[in-house]
């Protein structure tokens, strides 16, 4: 799938989707789930979404260390949408992929220590059509403890799981 090779000009490629595209520095990999298809697909953060969970405190690095890969790697995957309608701190568009989780355990973003999941509420990350992942947190759940509040409100695109 991600052939993360180096060209001659030292910049790392993806090859997953059959063109081979330069992938920026700053981004890093992780393996992820594509819902659609069933199989691994590469995911990526970057630097900024790195020093934003560093300045938000420990757990919200814990979380992007740990909660954001159990989540795209399909461990507590509970519902997966393409699409996104509704996102209030990004545009979002129909080549979104949402993951929605309920992992066993949250992080306190001040202390960094782990707790129970918050209460009705589920984890969502949001990767971009290029599988850069611009969003990730905790958001309310609807009376279905596995769905995101107002999925039925034409939030996000197609369902997927």
């Amino acid at each position: 799938m991600l052939d993360p090779k180096k060209s001659q000009a030292g910049k790392k490629t993806d090859v997953s989707r059959g063109v081979q595209k330069p992938i920026p520095r700053d981004w890093h990999e992780i393996a992820g789930f594509d819902p659609q298809t069933g199989k691994e697909c590469p995911l990526y953060v970057d630097d900024r979404t790195i020093d934003i969970a560093g300045r938000k405190g420990m757990g919200a690095s814990l979380e992007l260390a740990e909660l954001v890969p159990g989540t795209v790697q399909g461990k507590w995957l509970a519902s997966a949408w393409r699409g996104v309608t509704d996102y209030d701190t990004e545009d979002g568009d129909e080549t979104w992929t949402v993951y929605v989780s309920s992992p066993p355990y949250a992080y306190d973003h001040k202390r960094g220590i782990k707790v129970d999941p918050w209460e009705g509420e589920v984890f969502l990350v949001f990767a971009d059509g290029d599988g850069l992942i611009r969003s990730y947190g905790w958001g309310k759940s609807s009376d279905d403890p596995k769905l995101p509040a107002d999925y039925d409100q034409h939030r996000f695109g197609r369902q997927l799981l």
